[in-house]
């Protein structure tokens, strides 16, 4: 069976049903169930620690169906971007997210008047568009993952898409807090947070496709999905 439709399946798992259920955890678990997301996405990292060192970078040292090793300038380089670019992504939509969190943090729902109310929405918004963002290189990450490996679904990709998933929960936390606070019924503040992973599945054929044309984008893209991350990771 086509690696494609494998790639899809997971992405859309990993960020679709792992955004959702964020969202959903919201109408459920109180502010100590924080203590739990955190021991689980410690756990989650460490299994992505692992597959990075051993799998992505591995992988990307060696050209695929050749003997010689890829120059390592070419490998760190790739990762060094790899990082930035996440980095930056992440700096531009914290600074974003701050901003809005800041100029609402000062409504209470019971309190909120109409404008309020509109304003929260509208945070809510701008929240599930930076997600939708980041989810995109995130998807590469992924889509990179099935890569070099014969399986349907290859062992790296599942321990990535795991880490995803479990980083998008409180993702899809943040999200649905906002819609929920301005007055959107729940059913439709969570949907609306889950379809903003619908980009970690464009990102997934995008890395897919793209590492697949030669051995020197293979070795880039597995590179640039490391470097990404560890950012994530760390």
């Amino acid at each position: 069976m086509n690696k494609i439709f494998g790639v899809i399946l997971v992405t859309a798992l990993a960020g679709i049903i792992g955004t959702g259920l964020g969202g959903s955890l919201t109408l459920f678990l109180k502010n100590g169930s924080k203590k739990f997301i955190g021991i689980f996405q410690g756990f989650a990292c460490g299994i992505t620690l692992g597959t990075v060192c051993f799998h992505f970078i591995s992988d990307a040292m060696h050209s695929e169906g050749g003997h010689d090793h890829s120059p390592a300038v070419t490998v760190i380089l790739c990762l060094m971007l790899g990082y930035a670019a996440v980095s930056l992504l992440d700096c531009l939509i914290s600074k974003k997210g701050h901003h809005d969190h800041h100029s609402h943090s000062h409504c209470e729902c019971e309190h909120c008047g109409e404008d309020d109310r509109k304003k929260l929405i509208v945070a809510g918004f701008v929240m599930v568009g930076s997600i939708a963002l980041h989810n995109l290189p995130v998807g590469m990450v992924i889509g990179t993952s099935f890569l070099g490996g014969s399986e349907f679904i290859p062992a790296a990709a599942l321990a990535t898409a795991f880490t995803v998933a479990i980083h998008n929960i409180p993702e899809g936390m943040a999200a649905t807090i906002p819609f929920v606070s301005g007055g959107m019924k729940k059913p439709y503040a969570i949907l609306i947070t889950s379809l903003c992973g619908i980009t970690t599945v464009i990102g997934g054929v995008i890395g897919y496709e793209i590492g697949s044309f030669s051995p020197t984008a293979l070795t880039v893209m597995l590179s640039f999905a490391a470097g990404a991350m560890l950012y994530v990771i760390f």
